[in-house]
């Protein structure tokens, strides 16, 4: 990926929706997407509430489709205590944030149905690509060449583990159910494309 999945604008909404937690609410929220904060990050913000937020969004890739989907689980879990009040005056007031929240979710493609957050953006297949610019055209032609041969001999599981790039956990589930050859050709396929957009020396 190369841009980030849920804007600035987003998370500082959900930031300050949970202000209005305390800051063991706060910590059980993430908790729900197993996350940990980082300490020692020290954001522009005031108050402890924000900072315990944005030190938990530090933590965060948020290129990652799979700590996205972690970050939405948690996302989730606050848009369900909102619903949550004691009396019909705080409901109205919270569910004018929960509209908000999804508005927002909605502006950066996400679409929530039945308590959960969901976009065709968290299912496509995601490269390194700094460890694709460290490598050179030359030895990345070398690495396909050999995988190549992989296939060809009948390795096509082989093959995979021949090409530089990430382990198959950075893909999807539903891309992994493909047969090993089918994948061999799809790495190799995307490989070859962004070989070819690398600087030339």
């Amino acid at each position: 990926m190369s841009s980030n999945l849920i804007s600035a604008g987003t998370r500082v909404d959900f930031r300050e929706a949970m202000t209005s937690r305390t800051l063991q609410q706060i910590r059980d929220i993430f908790a729900v997407g197993e996350f940990e904060p980082n300490l020692e990050f020290q954001p522009p913000v005031s108050g402890q509430r924000r900072t315990l937020v944005e030190q938990y969004f530090a933590n965060i890739d948020l290129t990652n489709p799979q700590h996205m989907k972690k970050l939405l689980a948690v996302f989730e879990e606050l848009i369900h205590r909102l619903g949550q009040a004691p009396d019909w005056e705080t409901i109205q007031s919270q569910q004018v944030t929960i509209n908000n929240l999804e508005s927002r979710m909605e502006s950066d493609g996400f679409t929530f149905e039945n308590g959960r957050f969901s976009s065709p953006k968290l299912n496509r297949i995601s490269i390194a690509t700094p460890l694709l610019i460290a490598l050179t055209k030359e030895s990345i032609s070398e690495h396909i060449e050999k995988a190549n041969a992989k296939i060809e001999a009948g390795d096509s599981a082989g093959a995979i583990t021949l090409v530089p790039i990430p382990s198959s956990k950075t893909f999807s589930k539903r891309r992994t159910r493909r047969q090993p050859e089918q994948l061999s050709k799809k790495v190799l396929a995307i490989f070859v494309r962004s070989m070819e957009r690398l600087p030339t020396a």
